[in-house]
């Protein structure tokens, strides 16, 4: 993919030995030779720039039918719009669920069912990688914690993984193979999420380009300790860990969680307010939103969901007011379903017998969760 970016410290710049160790640093040739199967698939923010907050003011609307967001508008650019949903989020928070949701919920309504949806999940194309390429090395990976792939140490293979997933989402954005596509990603920190707004930044920037890409910040996160411990049985069943034993499961989850939380910054609106700078300073004009999701949408989240909308982008205003409805709703919409699992797992483990209860208990307890809350809280007052 054609860049315009030539930062020498980029986010994915990794060292010549460990790209050539992994992947001959080639991450297309994964693609192109069938490889993976496709449905595997500093501080910005000046006193002017807040007081410039103005500009992304959000009005309420007690309508069901009208968008939770009315925008700012800018100049106006003639290219067909794309989108670019980046999800950030915690393993087992739901975003790989919500995508499909998401998905779902465009493809039902008049005037989006048309809009070719995709998800580029990074965990899918590690995973793929590493049974299908490495060989011995996934297990090794898998068992020894000294070359654990979660751990903060290992950080630049994550982003290996992420890069590759990023740079075939663009690739398929550009020929025209889908029209919304999903970044199902932690993408935990935030030069990883500043990196892949360059990106798209890049991208927009091209003359040459027939499409024009209209980045969503779609951040999912989950408080709710019951619903983190079902979330953690679930993941206990993927296919990380299809040949180990449950208990061992949890445990090694546990860690992967421990590990996210230590790394992970959640995405804020000093944040949002820092790219958005950052697309205005590109001479860019395509729009730029962050909307949230919170215990599977059973906490309002209205007053976190902003944005700037180009002018005379119709097509945009349609999506994003869908996106609007689709997080406000989101519980009576699809996450019923998920609460109503939740409490019958619960209720379910008390009536039988703890099968898979005491495992959990044992390992996300209350210490574990105040640990990785302090985490999150030392992580956001250090950005």
């Amino acid at each position: 993919m054609e860049s315009t970016s030539t930062s020498a410290s980029s986010l994915f710049s990794l060292d010549q030995a460990t790209c050539s160790a992994l992947f001959q640093n080639r991450p297309h040739y994964y693609y192109e030779n069938g490889e993976i199967e496709e449905e595997e698939m500093g501080d910005y923010l000046s006193n002017s720039l807040l007081q410039g907050m103005d500009e992304l003011q959000r009005t309420s609307s007690s309508s069901s039918s009208q968008s939770a967001l009315t925008f700012e508008c800018g100049m106006q650019r003639h290219k067909k719009p794309k989108y670019v949903f980046v999800l950030v989020g915690l393993p087992a928070v739901g975003k790989s669920s919500m995508s499909s949701h998401l998905m779902e919920y465009l493809s039902r309504e008049q005037s989006t069912r048309d809009l070719r949806c995709q998800v580029y999940n990074a965990g899918k194309v590690r995973r793929s990688m590493s049974f299908q390429n490495l060989g011995l090395l996934s297990m090794r990976l898998a068992n020894d914690s000294s070359e654990d792939l979660f751990s903060p140490k290992n950080h630049d293979k994550k982003e290996l993984y992420a890069r590759i997933t990023l740079e075939k989402l663009l690739k398929d954005l550009d020929s025209d193979i889908c029209d919304v596509a999903i970044f199902d990603a932690t993408n935990s920190r935030v030069n990883r999420r500043r990196f892949v707004f360059e990106e798209i930044c890049s991208y927009n920037q091209m003359r040459n380009k027939k499409f024009c890409i209209t980045p969503v910040v779609l951040q999912i996160s989950c408080n709710d300790h019951d619903f983190i411990k079902f979330n953690v049985h679930n993941k206990a069943f993927n296919a990380d860990y299809y040949d180990k034993p449950y208990e061992y499961a949890v445990r090694d989850f546990a860690k992967r969680l421990r590990n996210y939380h230590l790394q992970f910054t959640p995405f804020t609106r000093r944040e949002f307010a820092q790219l958005a700078s950052l697309v205005q300073r590109r001479g860019l004009d395509y729009g730029v939103f962050c909307f949230n999701i919170m215990n599977a949408g059973t906490v309002p989240t209205r007053d976190d969901n902003f944005g700037v909308l180009p002018v005379q982008k119709e097509q945009v205003q349609t999506v994003i007011n869908l996106v609007a409805q689709f997080v406000e709703h989101y519980t009576k919409l699809f996450g019923h379903t998920y609460v109503d699992s939740v409490s019958d797992f619960f209720s379910k483990e008390a009536r039988d017998g703890s099968q898979y209860l005491s495992a959990i208990n044992s390992v996300i307890n209350e210490e574990f969760l105040d640990e990785l809350q302090g985490s999150l809280d030392s992580n956001l007052q250090g950005n």
